[in-house]
């Protein structure tokens, strides 16, 4: 499965947990 920065954003909390999460670490696609 492949997400984007948003999508991950939107999800986070939901269905996916990163831990540590760093937004800086998403790419803008």
């Amino acid at each position: 499965m492949i997400l984007t920065g948003d999508e991950i954003k939107s999800q986070l909390g939901k269905s996916i947990v990163i831990e540590p999460f760093d937004e800086k670490q998403l790419n803008p696609n």
